[in-house]
């Protein structure tokens, strides 16, 4: 994924676990989210997929979304 951050926004999305270009399978976590209603685009996917190392967080906060609609 080329995404454009700042150098700022950057160092704390490296700090919480992203690394760009790390491939995670997250199809659980996706598929997960999909069954709960939520529209995933490609691009979320490839960012959770660098972003691995806070899934558990992510599929916490998402179950706490569903939960509230």
């Amino acid at each position: 994924m080329n995404l454009s951050f700042s150098d700022t926004t950057r160092a704390l999305l490296e700090k919480a676990g992203w690394n760009p270009g790390r491939r995670a399978d997250v199809s659980v976590l996706v598929g997960d989210m999909r069954s709960m209603g939520f529209d995933v685009s490609d691009a979320a996917v490839d960012f959770l997929g660098e972003s691995s190392r806070n899934c558990g967080f992510c599929m916490r906060r998402v179950s706490s979304w569903a939960n509230e609609k």
